[in-house]
């Protein structure tokens, strides 16, 4: 029978048993000299995370390109992993609050449509849409920001406005 190595692309033959042997011991065909080598070159690495030692072939990771593991199953890789938590960070918060401010109008409400003129007007470059679906999502997002909507007639747009609380 005519097989292809697995790791080396090579070909050789074998007979149709040592084929059924092989893949029963090895995931893939090896040609007889990777074999050796894959067999040789086995190692017990111990799992970063429980400490547990598993076997691996150094030949086989070399062959393949990758690294060898570092834990011993993806349930030991998951709990080692720090989990990212959402950045509380808003450097943009201090426009949102500047452009509140800068609409205020005698009343404390700020109209959106003049918060988003703000926007423009302190930094050109500052786009709600680069952190919500929209302006006043982005408010929404903010604790500290109340918005209401104003009473119009039946058909109309709504309009909306924003302070801060």
């Amino acid at each position: 029978m005519t097989c292809s190595c697995g790791l080396c692309g090579g070909i050789f033959t074998m007979f149709h048993s040592g084929f059924v042997a092989e893949i029963n011991q090895y995931p893939d065909v090896h040609c007889p000299t990777c074999k050796l080598e894959y067999d040789k070159s086995k190692t017990s690495i111990a799992c970063l995370e429980c400490g547990k030692a598993k076997t691996y072939s150094l030949y086989w990771y070399k062959m393949k390109g990758m690294s060898t593991p570092k834990y011993c199953s993806k349930v030991c890789k998951a709990a080692k992993e720090p989990t990212k938590k959402p950045s509380r960070s808003r450097p943009w918060q201090k426009v949102v609050y500047l452009a509140i401010e800068a609409a205020k109008q005698p009343d404390g409400w700020s109209l959106l449509a003049s918060v988003g003129n703000k926007f423009k007007q302190i930094d050109p470059t500052f786009s709600a849409k680069d952190h919500a679906a929209n302006l006043m999502e982005l408010l929404r997002s903010l604790p500290n920001v109340e918005i209401r909507e104003n009473a119009v007639a039946p058909g109309v747009a709504a309009n909306y406005s924003a302070r801060l609380k």
